[in-house]
């Protein structure tokens, strides 16, 4: 089944990674008096290329206003539609602020609520301007993607025992493929979904290929982690490895990896039922030497005293 794309143009497809590059083009945007595509980037090279390694030519700049103008934050002349971002310097950090407007953009934005309908398999939501955020945080499930055919996603499934109901993006979809990409990267830097590749639980395809499981997070609940174990585990299990235990708390209640392991941490130290087993950065790294590696391959494991925990162990 291939995914249901209303008006399927390339052009629609904002493929902008970069939210602060995208806040600071604005900002300079709004200030420019004869609004035009050479009077921006003129001030867009005169006010961010000396924090930026980009090459802010005016194809470059035209990718942004355009991606400024599908959000609606600007119009077609690049005037000011949408105020937003005041007060926020150009070439600094991402405020707190900046992130909830840029949650409103990402809410807001037609296609990043049609890639979000996707989470609401098997029912068909053709209506996906209705899906609220409130919605997508209480009733979405977690779905799992894979690049089978392409360097970039293809391939979409809902049940790992199961791969009879799922999305296939076509070949002649490249642009699509490309923007899942570029959701996945506006939501997880705004903290609104999360993501979990399974090769670190060595779940693979039958060919070999990685999955990943992606989902919108809800606000973390304390839950009874003793019960949940019992529950989701054998009774022989005593030593249970922690990225599978968090994969199994994400797939069941969708919270972010980071408050899981921050509850397991907890759970460890001061829960008399549970002892646990380090592991070294040299055995989980594996060579690896890139700092994106690194937190790649590090990231499904706890942290207590400064060393990674590998296993949870139950008192017996």
């Amino acid at each position: 089944m291939a995914p249901s794309f209303n008006n399927g143009k390339g052009w629609s497809f904002s493929n902008i990674y970069s939210l602060k590059e995208l806040r600071d083009i604005y900002i300079v945007s709004k200030n420019v008096e004869s609004k035009n595509l050479k009077n921006i980037t003129v001030q867009v090279v005169g006010k961010i290329i000396a924090e930026s390694t980009k090459d802010w030519n005016e194809r470059k700049v035209l990718e942004y206003l355009n991606a400024l103008v599908n959000f609606r934050l600007l119009d077609s002349n690049y005037e000011i539609r949408k105020f937003c971002f005041e007060g926020s310097e150009l070439n600094s950090p991402l405020t707190e602020k900046d992130k909830n407007e840029l949650k409103g953009i990402f809410f807001d934005y037609f296609r990043f609520r049609e890639i979000s309908s996707w989470f609401f398999f098997p029912k068909d939501h053709k209506d996906f301007w209705l899906i609220t955020i409130d919605n997508l945080i209480e009733n979405s499930i977690p779905i799992y993607f894979i690049a089978n055919n392409n360097r970039f996603a293809d391939t979409f499934i809902y049940d790992l025992q199961s791969s009879q109901e799922k999305y296939i993006i076509e070949d002649n979809m490249s642009h699509l493929m490309r923007f899942w990409d570029v959701f996945l990267k506006w939501g997880i830097s705004l903290k609104i979904i999360d993501k979990i590749n399974l090769s670190k639980l060595e779940i693979k395809t039958t060919e070999n290929k990685d999955i990943s499981m992606v989902y919108f997070i809800k606000p973390f609940d304390q839950f009874n982690l003793v019960q949940f174990i019992e529950h989701n585990y054998s009774p022989f299990d005593y030593e249970i490895f922690i990225p599978q235990l968090i994969f199994s708390i994400a797939s069941k209640f969708r919270y972010s990896v980071e408050s899981i392991k921050l509850f397991i941490e907890e759970q460890l130290i001061s829960n008399s039922k549970f002892t646990f087993e380090r592991t070294s950065q040299i055995f989980i790294i594996k060579g690896k030497k890139n700092s994106k590696k690194i937190i790649d391959a590090t990231y499904l494991y706890p942290m207590i005293d400064n060393s990674y925990v590998s296993h949870l162990i139950i008192r017996k």
